[in-house]
């Protein structure tokens, strides 16, 4: 009978191979058994046993998960309920089958089901799932990578023209939890962690891997991605420390690394390199004056793809409703395409009443931002414990992830992808564990200066 840690080991294990980094799946040829059930179908259902057989305890600290909990069931309910059956109805749309639409809505089903199985398992055993992410994601990234140079294909690819620039881009089928690593890596970079060295020495690999991929991808937003990502880290670092929010050392202290790690990245990817300062040329340029150096307009940042507000203008209140055209090649070539208009997608998709429904998720991570942040600045002199460090991972993921405003309600108009859900589990169990453990170890001081562990507990959410 499996027991105790082995529980939580399989469970890391089997997550992550759910995930698909790498599109490593499909590179076994078991990621579809028929139009309608993929492996990960099966992979839920072994996900769900252990987290029947966990050992789960909750107490105080655990409050906004379980507020968040409630939550996310009803919107699940109002999410297959009034979008998945009564608004496709009122609209008549065509080909509408209940069954058919069940099927496909059972991705928003998983996401919300694995939010509520990570966070146990997170909360007691954190760091197996950080090594065995880094382990995995630096063999399957080498894996990629080194087929730009033996073109000996382990790891599916597909390749792409870019358009405004003679190379092509080369894209992993699916990304998994590998995108996680930049901004990990980041934290572990700007904010000095030196404790656990070889946890340390495997982030830089990773992060310096996964930057290799995006810039391969020649993808606008992740290589400039990256540089946000360093800026607000730098931005939280100076805030903290009760500094200029500009400082010089922080930033020719990333400079010299970022010049560092581009001129290893220049000496293996020369071309890459000359194209990724085209796309960060373009990004800066969008950002001026809202559309590419050649004079193309880029409607994800203007909310001009005029299909899906025309869509939002016909069924404000409600949305569209489930139709599959949101789902298909067909669809994206009619004007359906939530998967590059999140937030017009929603918008479309739900209508008004099905933002409101979701908003309040949004509300309760900003408090949570803004209650850690305080906290932190207040009480903490150093950043250097692993709980520190990772509840600092998950406040930079979600304030970059607010920060990307076309992207806004994203995991409701592309509820196929787990990962965003699975990351807001992981910042509830790592807020957990960082004020239990400060709770024990030190005496907290409040915003009146009142010095009282309750101020903790009422803090927290």
């Amino acid at each position: 009978m499996i027991k105790g840690k082995h529980i939580d080991y399989l469970f890391w294990l089997i997550l992550i191979f759910f995930s698909n980094p790498g599109g490593i799946q499909n590179a076994l040829g078991i990621f579809e058994f028929t139009s309608k059930v993929n492996l990960n179908d099966f992979l839920f259902i072994i996900l769900s046993v252990l987290y029947l057989i966990k050992n789960k305890h909750y107490d105080i600290y655990d409050k906004p998960y379980k507020y968040l909990r409630r939550y996310l069931f009803f919107f699940l309910f109002y999410f297959i309920f009034v979008f998945g059956y009564l608004t496709p109805n009122i609209n008549n749309v065509v080909n509408y089958n209940a069954f058919f639409t069940i099927i496909k809505l059972r991705h928003a089903l998983y996401s919300v089901f694995l939010f509520i199985y990570v966070y146990p398992f997170y909360k007691t055993n954190n760091m197996f799932f950080i090594k065995a992410l880094l382990v995995s994601s630096i063999v399957i990234l080498i894996l990629f990578l080194q087929a730009l140079f033996t073109n000996i294909e382990i790891i599916p690819y597909e390749t792409y023209a870019r358009g405004f620039i003679d190379i092509d881009r080369k894209l992993l089928l699916s990304y998994g939890f590998l995108p996680i690593l930049i901004p990990l890596g980041v934290v572990f970079i700007v904010f000095k962690y030196k404790e656990k060295r070889n946890i340390k020495n495997l982030v830089l690999i990773a992060f310096f891997l996964m930057f290799l991929t995006w810039i391969v991808s020649i993808t606008r937003r992740h290589i400039a991605g990256t540089i946000i990502f360093f800026i607000i880290a730098l931005l939280l670092q100076n805030y903290f420390n009760r500094k200029s929010l500009i400082a010089t050392s922080g930033i020719l202290r990333i400079s010299f690394i970022s010049f560092l790690i581009l001129g290893i990245v220049y000496l293996t990817f020369p071309k890459y390199i000359e194209a990724s300062y085209k796309v960060i040329e373009d990004t800066i340029h969008i950002v001026r004056y809202g559309e590419t150096s050649t004079g193309q307009i880029d409607e994800r940042l203007q909310f001009n793809r005029y299909f899906i507000l025309d869509l939002f203008h016909k069924y404000p209140v409600l949305g569209t409703g489930f139709d599959n055209n949101w789902r298909t090649g067909e669809g994206d070539r009619l004007g359906y395409e939530a998967s590059d208009y999140p937030f017009l997608g929603a918008l479309a998709m739900t209508g008004i009443l099905g933002i409101i429904v979701f908003l309040p998720i949004y509300i309760a991570i900003i408090i949570f931002l803004y209650k850690d942040l305080i906290f932190i600045k207040r009480n903490l002199k150093r950043y250097s414990s692993i709980e520190t460090i990772l509840l600092l991972l998950f406040i930079l993921y979600f304030i970059y992830d607010l920060l990307q405003y076309m992207n806004w309600f994203n995991p409701m108009s592309n509820y196929v992808s787990y990962s965003w859900y699975i990351y807001l589990a992981m910042y509830l169990a790592s807020r957990r564990i960082f004020y239990a453990k400060f709770s024990k170890e030190n005496t907290v001081v409040n915003v009146n200066n009142q010095k009282n562990a309750p101020f903790l507990h009422k803090s927290f959410f």
